[in-house]
């Protein structure tokens, strides 16, 4: 799921919930239009709802840093966050509740290599735990 994220000094910071509108029309931040999460956004909220961020950026990782800076707020995958994140407050916007899937293409009838396999139950185990930790 996407999580909004603000510095914890901003007016949106104590709130328990929060729409998509109400987040955009903030000092909205963005990932670039490149990028995989920010088309996923852009088609969840279809029509009605086109965000005008005040910066884009291509990487996850500058838009946590500009949160920090207190520039403005964004949306991320909760998974993005990092385990530990003081400065930043977490709320889940609402309507629409916006979500993606991992999944894992194979071939049928071949095993894993050990280097695949390996990665994927770490992936899975950390993904659980990751959550989890969030909540």
């Amino acid at each position: 799921a996407y999580v909004a994220i603000c510095h914890r000094d901003h007016e949106l910071a104590l709130r328990q919930r929060l729409t998509w509108r109400e987040l955009v029309q903030s000092d909205y931040l963005s990932l670039s239009q490149e990028n995989g999460n920010r088309r996923v956004i852009d088609r969840a909220l279809g029509n009605q709802l086109r965000p005008r961020p005040v910066c884009e950026v291509r990487r996850i990782s500058s838009l946590l840093g500009l949160v920090e800076a207190q520039v403005g707020v964004a949306a991320v995958p909760r998974l993005a966050l990092p385990i530990k994140h003081d400065a930043l407050a977490v709320i889940p916007p609402t309507e629409p509740v916006i979500t993606r899937c991992f999944g894992v293409m194979r071939r049928s009838g071949f095993e894993l290599p050990p280097a695949a396999r390996t990665f994927l139950n770490f992936f899975s185990e950390w993904s659980l735990h990751a959550l989890k930790s969030r909540d």
